[in-house]
């Protein structure tokens, strides 16, 4: 089990926040999307290799996964 920084928690609670609220209304149960994104941020900032997470390895887990533009992005759906 990682320990996360108060920071890092807020980081990504704040991204995932961002994304929720640029999600397009008809993207599917926005809630589902953003457990997904968090699961695979979660993942991604603990093998950092520390056990605890701080502020950076969320920064470098949120470059990978997309900005929110980028993630929402994906589920707009074309004309």
């Amino acid at each position: 089990m990682h320990e996360w920084t108060p920071a890092a928690q807020e980081r990504l609670d704040a991204y995932l926040a961002e994304v929720k609220a640029a999600l397009p209304g008809d993207a599917g149960d926005p809630d589902e999307i953003v457990a997904a994104l968090a699961e695979h941020i979660t993942v991604e900032a603990e093998s950092a290799g520390s056990s605890v997470v701080g502020p950076d390895a969320v920064e470098r887990a949120i470059r990978l996964a997309g900005s929110p533009a980028e993630i929402t992005g994906a589920y707009a759906i074309a004309d």
